[in-house]
């Protein structure tokens, strides 16, 4: 199951659409900025943050790109076509620079 982590309005709406449009099922997790409890999911205190129970296990996926690159593979194929957990983490520190 996909848990995203969300704040209205933030740029982690983009995410809750592409989810939509993807037809992938997921869990919605409005978030407050500053919430002690998120900052522990996500040390950034940034939305998105995206968790896929069918990933490596605890892996919290950031940064708007990073989490749409790792969605359109999980839907179309190619998911683990040579790519590590690594490379997710290196779209997203890319991200967010």
């Amino acid at each position: 199951m996909i848990t995203l982590y969300t704040h209205t309005w933030a740029c982690a709406t983009a995410i809750n659409i592409l989810l939509e449009r993807l037809w992938l099922p997921y869990e919605k997790i409005e978030v407050t900025f500053g919430d002690e409890n998120y900052k522990k999911i996500n040390p950034k205190w940034a939305v998105p943050a995206l968790i896929d129970s069918q990933l490596w296990e605890s892996v919290v996926l950031t940064q708007l790109p990073a989490i749409a690159k790792y969605l359109l593979r999980k839907k179309f194929g190619n998911l683990f076509d040579g790519k590590s957990y690594d490379e997710y983490k290196l779209d997203s520190m890319l991200s967010l620079l």
